[in-house]
């Protein structure tokens, strides 16, 4: 076998790779217990293959020979060979010159690596390897943090103790029940903090861990954002180094501001907001504009002053009251009129 996968990679040619380790795929036939050895060498052999492309489509026609109704192996070996397949495309993503070079995420191993964990779902229940359970619920919220559930990604860490990429996901989410409930047992006591720094704490964060672990910064962020308060988008940028949580990071950091500038100010000039909010002014008044119309909060913009004033609730009420107490004026007025006017044509 280990001639056989040797002399496949020595091939130059992608395409004729594909076509050999899928004929010796069906070689191995996996089809009996006997074979399992032959099967984790082709795995572990295929995980090795430098090229992305070659992996991607061999991985495929693997997973059809492991959901064929021929396929005898167990169904807990099944599921690991699936969260193998997801890992490994999910490594390779954030590996990539791709994202290296741009900052961007590979969307495709990204999507292919859902893919194998989802078919590793259906299996769930047969796991009986905890690395493999680990690594399962690690794909899942890794995933889910590149596809911008930060609230889903969030509890996935924290239930892996992950705390430093727990933090981040609560931070980046959009406001929500869930959101809350994150950030709520993120700060619970003992704090993060105080586990993370603890003696013989094991190390949980793996590949997704960028090195930099200031948890005690990350929780004042999140005590701020509990609080409502205004906060520093230097204190959150600094502590993101991922593209897409950069990306994220200035719409949600930008709407929590602009909500709280909105509940502590009665009225504030565009350019104390951009100041505030760390934007130009345009994009502040754009902003303001979007989560009025979407009705996060009510307010008035005066572009001649550049002034944007907000309406409380009891304002709103007090405006309310005064027109429908201006109706009813004008409608008795009204009825006076018509009545004099009846009167004179009588006389």
């Amino acid at each position: 076998m280990d001639a056989k996968l040797q002399s496949i990679a020595s091939l130059q040619n992608d395409s004729e790779k594909v076509v050999r380790y899928t004929e010796l795929l069906r070689e191995i036939s996996i089809d009996a217990s006997d074979e399992k050895s032959l099967v984790e060498q082709f795995v572990a052999h295929l995980l090795s293959v430098p090229s992305l492309q070659v992996s991607k489509q061999v991985f495929q026609h693997f997973s059809s020979s492991l959901e064929s109704s021929m396929c005898k192996l167990d169904d807990s070996y099944k599921f690991t060979l699936f969260v193998k397949f997801a890992k490994y495309l999910l490594e390779q993503s954030s590996s990539s010159s791709t994202v290296v070079s741009h900052g961007e995420i590979d969307e495709s191993s990204v999507a292919n690596s859902e893919m194998y964990l989802n078919r590793a779902k259906f299996l769930l229940s047969k796991c009986k390897d905890e690395e493999s359970m680990r690594d399962f619920k690690l794909c899942d919220a890794i995933i889910s943090d590149l596809k911008g559930r930060f609230v889903e990604a969030g509890l996935g860490y924290l239930a892996l103790k992950d705390f430093r990429n727990a933090a981040i996901c609560a931070t980046l989410s959009k406001d929500s029940y869930q959101k809350t409930r994150l950030i709520a047992k993120l700060l619970a006591p003992p704090s993060v903090a105080a586990v993370m720094k603890a003696k013989g704490e094991e190390d949980t964060t793996m590949a997704t861990d960028d090195g930099n672990n200031d948890e005690e910064g990350l929780l004042n962020i999140l005590k701020s954002i509990q609080l409502g308060r205004i906060v520093d988008a230097d204190a959150i940028k600094s502590k993101l180094t991922k593209p897409h949580h950069l990306n994220a990071f200035v719409a949600v950091n930008l709407e929590h501001n602009l909500l709280c500038v909105s509940k502590l100010y009665k009225s504030i000039t565009l350019v104390e907001l951009s100041n505030i909010l760390k934007v130009n002014e345009r994009e502040a008044e754009r902003k303001g504009i979007e989560m009025i119309s979407q009705g996060k909060f009510k307010g008035v913009f005066d572009q001649e002053v550049g002034l944007l004033e907000f309406l409380k609730n009891e304002e709103e009420e007090e405006v309310h009251a005064l027109r429908t107490l201006t109706d009813k004026i004008a409608q008795v007025c009204d009825l006076i009129t018509k009545s004099k006017s009846k009167d004179g044509v009588r006389a």
